[in-house]
């Protein structure tokens, strides 16, 4: 006979009966019977419930129990359990009822029956009539030693729990519960344990006695971390039954770090992720990597130079991503421009997580070649509407101020420099005084410390957020705002403002086949800055006069001397104001079909715009230059429309839960530019407008992209131990050519929870979680510009023929390069010891990116100097991944916690097909990692000549410098390696509680080299100010000094130690151990209590004080480390928050 789930009357599965026979004998069948209202066409609000009053009517001669029972279920809204053979004895049914209750109609149809029926918790049970009669259930149909359980699973809210794990300890006797959350299990010996677990719950043991017949198990929400919900790809799992590499960090994690960019709460907690900085401004650009580089870099045609995950807020990808796609940068800090990312509050949101292996990724295909970022909002909470406010102001300073020569020490160098180069008479002619101002005309005692000037100074961060919360059960809601505003640490009436809002909806009562999520988040963000060349401002002599005259006005002239090379206030009155616009909306709609059945459709739109002015008044240029003031307009919109039906099946199997989705995802992005560059205006007022200029360039730029693709994942767990996953995925991407636009990819891993296995038990009992994991698959990459393989036109702006534009080709059409892959194969183990209070993790990955999209140079003679194709070449990343966090002590009043992480890459190009031909000859080698540099292998500074030396490719014979700069040595002398990748990057928290004290710091560490203090002193001249470590270097003055740092000081281009720099700089000496160690974060806290608090009707109040970047520990002689080799950029801020927190 079959094995039945019957809705509404309907079968929906069917089992042979020898297969029941043979291989499940004992096991009940659930049979569903619900009636749905669609009450409109959007919403469908259902409720299921057991309700005896309805009026039932039966006219049936001698129908089989099942059509009867079909019958009933529809008219009175039963839901039914039975075994199956019991239908098999069952009696035809003949029975005349009109508008009877239910309780008449069921003894009626089961008055001839050789069974009769019971009712519990809403739910007909149909059990031997003896058993009835004895009152002994189903437990006289086995053995007096065992006995058949049945029961029901629910939460502490009183909510069923669907796909429950229920199983006899130490025994192959395990199933899951139902829809209705009702299990039961045969054969069940007296004094056994039943084990029950499901995600996001504790574990439960119960152990069975005599009058266990009947079981109602409540399961408590998870504190053990191995239950805790964590978000992957389309759902959510636990830690325990997860065996993808996914790491996660919480709103606890986010809130302690006041920053204004989400991606830089991420550095030191997450394994496997690389973060970075720009520098110090507000809003400045981070970039974000995952287990290393895996596409060799380049910049040509669009091609990505920094791998960067995919970003998803709410399922929804973010519009502009990580990219820096700002038309103009001309902003306080750099070139990088404004991070869209610094557009999210980092108050709205609940978690942040990465994915980094095949089995967590694939399933999002090309989209997740470098990895995914799931960002989660925060979702309203039921209860009680729920105000809560949290305030900080956070003064910031640079975290190190670089100490610079003062005026006798810069005299002195310049003096030695100019001897050095032949200078003899240094009296004030009028040639003197025109080329060295700074030794003749400028005050010799005067001393401005032009570094502390800009950047000393103290910057604020205000922020406020508010968020409002509440609902009933299953229904709630969430309306939060934030605003920031960030100044910059240097004189000028710049900042950075964000206001943002968020709203949440969700709708998702349990007795509803209905649920609906939907969420807004909206920002508005405006950095005020200007475009001043920090790094010649930074250096300018300390002696130089002041910049402006005692009515406010530039000086543009000292003293007959022109002073429009040395004038660095014009650049602070040029303004840069660039406002960021976004909206990110996404609804998911599911709706239960059947049991286990489910549909739903992700929706999202995420739009960002970007609007620029830069503006260059009259004021900011010197007089005898004219009317050159000019003005910049950028806008960019970038948006994302993106839909993803999907139907997902849960069943329980065997001893398992089987859980299958299917969907499919439309993606249609575009990326639109528009620049208008106006000059010479006549009047400053006018600067607002693009129509003021005389002379006006005009660019559009529009880059659509159009994705499509079906992806399916299928998840088993067997006996609560064994674990499967197949995830596959076929997509289309319209970057590629015809008959090129569709790949398909996937992966397959396994799951061995061990600890589960009695022998594992037995022979360690300490350790009471392990689980081995490995996952293997496939994606895709498309990442290059819009529309590549086609072939591309432009305007030769040279003027016209015949009164037409003429254009010239500036790309070749090739529509047969293809996709990109990336092979991944990742392998862990998780350990819990000690009641879970010590919890390990070990990952070993290896990443291979192969079929490289790149350009390949051409001959001269087509007329095009490369074209982008696929490359054959291999990178591989490969290492260990490791993470562990400990309970050291748990007490009523104190409890301190730890965790640890590390992650050691190994980056390699371990293929590449005529590399010799290529490019890239000399920026890469088989078997070297990508991010390696090939350097002139650096002697030291000759003690005759005084100028640096270095060796030939041989080692021995060392290559001196002349004043001819070709004779320093061909690229093949370049043979030192110098391997810039992080040997290792990690991070280490510790958190404390006392009673009403939170404590806890972040230390973030990083083993690697990087450009040394020498790189940042050694220059062509000495013109400009120097850092005053140069001081404490030994340096070449005279023949015979041994065991220089520096070479001889010169102050002229062309001179022998002049053009040894550049070589200096592409030389071992300029690199170094840039190893550090930041105390990232401290956080501490003080939540208070007391009768007063319920008086003044106040929930929660809780001060605070945050401070990141409190100090570093490192051997870097100059400057940060974490920014070597940009000495001069806006440092990281040492930033010290004082806030509170209420919730009302």
């Amino acid at each position: 006979m079959n094995k039945e789930f019957l809705i509404q009357g309907k079968t929906i599965r069917e089992y042979w009966a020898r297969y029941q026979r043979v291989l499940r004998p004992f096991r009940y069948t659930l049979l569903i019977m619900k009636i749905t209202a669609l009450l409109t066409v959007v919403f469908t609000f259902q409720v299921s419930a057991l309700t005896f009053g309805q009026q039932i009517s039966l006219s049936y001669q001698k129908a089989s129990l099942k059509t009867v029972i079909r019958s009933l279920s529809n008219q009175g809204k039963i839901d039914f359990v039975y075994k199956d053979r019991f239908l098999e004895q069952a009696n035809p049914v003949t029975v005349e009822l009109k508008n009877v209750s239910v309780d008449n109609a069921l003894q009626q149809v089961f008055r001839n029956q050789p069974f009769s029926y019971q009712i519990e918790d809403g739910i007909v049970y149909i059990m031997p009539r003896i058993a009835k009669e004895q009152g002994k259930g189903l437990s006289n149909e086995v053995d007096k030693r065992q006995q058949a359980l049945r029961g029901r699973v629910t939460n502490d809210k009183g909510e069923n729990l669907v796909g429950a794990s229920v199983r006899v300890k130490n025994t192959k006797i395990a199933t899951g519960t139902n829809e209705l959350g009702a299990f039961e299990l045969n054969n069940v010996p007296e004094d056994a344990i039943i084990v029950v677990t499901h995600m996001a719950y504790e574990k439960q043991e119960i152990t069975v006695s005599k009058s266990s017949a009947t079981l109602q198990i409540v399961l408590k929400p998870a504190t053990n971390s191995l239950d805790e919900t964590i978000v992957q790809a389309y759902g959510t799992t636990s830690k325990r039954y997860n065996i993808g590499s996914i790491s996660q960090i919480s709103a606890a994690d986010i809130e302690k770090q006041p920053v204004m960019n989400l991606l830089q709460t991420m550095q030191g907690l997450i394994p496997g992720v690389t973060i970075n900085t720009t520098g110090g401004a507000p809003g400045a650009q981070q970039r974000i990597q995952l287990r290393g580089q895996n596409t060799i870099m380049n910049t040509n045609y669009g091609a990505l130079p920094f791998d960067q995950p995919l970003i998803l807020i709410d399922g929804i990808p973010y519009a502009p991503q990580n990219n820096s796609f700002i038309a103009s940068a001309a902003k306080l800090g750099g070139s990088s421009g404004m991070s869209p990312l610094n557009s999210i509050n980092p108050a709205d949101i609940e978690s942040i997580t990465v994915l980094k292996d095949a089995d967590a990724t694939s399933i999002y295909g090309s989209q997740g070649l470098n990895g995914v970022v799931l960002i989660t909002t925060k979702k309203g909470i039921a209860g009680k509407t729920t105000l809560k406010v949290d305030a900080y102001t956070a003064p910031e300073r640079s975290a190190k101020i670089v100490s610079m020569l003062n005026t006798e020490q810069y005299l002195a160098l310049r003096k030695e420099a100019l001897t050095n180069d032949g200078m003899t008479d240094f009296s004030p002619t009028p040639g003197n005084i025109a080329n060295y101002p700074e030794l003749f005309l400028f005050d010799q005692s005067k001393y401005t410390n032009w570094y502390k000037e800009f950047y000393g100074g103290t910057a604020t961060n205000n922020t406020i957020n508010a968020s409002l919360t509440g609902g009933k059960e299953g229904v709630n809601y969430i309306i939060s705002s934030g605003f920031t505003k960030a100044t910059y640490n240097f004189p000028g009436d710049f900042k950075n403002e964000r206001a943002s809002v968020h709203t949440g909806f969700s709708y998702n009562p349990a007795e509803s086949k209905l649920s609906v999520d939907f969420g807004t988040d909206f920002s508005y963000n405006l950095d005020k800055s200007a475009a001043l060349e920090l790094t010649k401002a930074l250096l300018l002599p300390p002696n130089l006069p002041d910049m402006l005259n005692p009515d406010g006005s530039l000086v543009w002239n000292y003293n007959g001397f022109n002073f429009t090379s040395y004038q660095m206030q014009g650049s602070l009155l040029t303004r840069s104001k660039l406002i960021n616009k976004s909206m990110n909306s996404s609804l998911r709609i599911a709706y239960r079909i059947l049991p286990g059945l489910k549909i739903s459709s992700n929706i999202g739109y995420s739009y960002f715009y970007s609007d620029q002015l830069s503006q260059a008044p009259r004021s900011s240029y010197p007089p005898s230059q004219g009317s050159f003031s000019n003005a910049r307009f950028s806008d960019v919109i970038n948006q994302t429309l993106n839909v993803e039906p999907q139907l997902e099946y849960q069943k329980n199997i065997s001893k398992g839960r089987l859980t299958v989705l299917f969907g499919g995802t439309y993606k249609n992005n575009s990326n639109t530019q528009d620049i208008i560059s106006s000059y010479n205006y006549a009047n400053d007022a006018l600067l607002g407008s693009p129509n003021g200029g005389s002379t006006k360039y005009l660019t559009n730029t529009n880059s659509p992209y159009k994705y499509m693709a079906a992806f399916g994942r299928i998840n088993y767990i067997h006996d609560g131990k064994y674990i499967a996953n197949v995830t596959g995925r076929r997509d289309g991407s319209s970057n590629f050519g015809p008959n090129r636009q569709f790949g398909n990819f996937g992966s397959a891993g396994l799951g061995w929870i061990i600890s589960e296995e009695a022998f594992f038990a037995k022979a360690v009992p300490f350790i009471n979680f392990a689980k081995l994991s490995t996952n293997y698959g496939t994606v895709g990459s498309d990442g290059i510009g819009a529309y590549m393989f086609q072939d591309y036109w432009f305007g030769s702006g040279s003027g016209t023929f015949q009164g037409l534009t003429p254009y010239m080709p500036n790309k070749l059409f090739n529509p047969d390069f293809s996709w990109g892959v990336k092979k991944m194969w990742n392998a862990s183990s998780e350990i819990s010891l000690l009641n879970s209070r010590l919890n390990l993790n070990l990952s070993w990955y290896q990443n291979r990116t192969s079929n490289q999209l790149t350009t390949t140079p051409l001959p001269t003679q087509t007329g095009f100097s490369s074209v982008l194709q696929n490359l054959d070449a291999t990178v591989e990343n490969k290492g260990w991944e490791i993470f562990v966090s400990s309970e050291n002590v748990k007490r009523d009043d104190f409890s301190w916690s730890s965790s640890f992480n590390i992650t050691i890459n190994r980056n390699k190009l371990i293929a590449y097909k005529g590399l010799e031909s290529s490019p890239y000859r000399d920026m890469y080698k088989i078997g070297q990692s990508t991010s390696t540099l090939y350097l002139f292998d650096y002697k030291g500074v000759n003690s005759e000549t005084g100028v640096f030396e270095f060796y030939k490719a041989d080692g021995v014979t060392p290559v001196y410098s002349p004043l001819n700069p070709g004779a320093y040595g061909a690229s093949h002398d370049r043979t030192a390696m110098m391997d810039l990748q992080p040997r290792f990057t990690g991070g280490l928290t510790n958190s404390f509680s006392y009673k009403g004290f939170d404590l806890s710091f972040l230390f973030q560490f990083a083993k690697q080299k990087g450009y040394n203090h020498l790189y940042n002193l050694v220059t062509e001249d000495y013109k400009y100010n120097k850092p005053s470590a140069i001081f404490d270097l030994q340096r070449w003055q005279q023949p015979g000094d041994e065991h220089a740092d520096l070479q001889r000081l010169t102050d002229r281009a062309g001179t022998a130690a002049a053009n040894a720099v550049y070589y200096f700089r592409n030389s071992t000496g300029a690199f170094g151990d840039a190893s550090y160690i930041r105390l990232k974060n401290l956080s501490l806290s003080h939540r208070f209590s007391g009768a007063w608090l319920q008086n003044a009707k106040i929930q929660h109040f809780r001060l605070f004080m945050n401070i990141q970047n409190l100090f570093t520990i490192t051997g870097y002689k100059l400057g940060d480390p974490e920014m070597n080799g940009n000495l001069y950029g806006i440092p990281p801020q040492r930033t010290i928050a004082f806030g509170t927190s209420l919730t009302f």
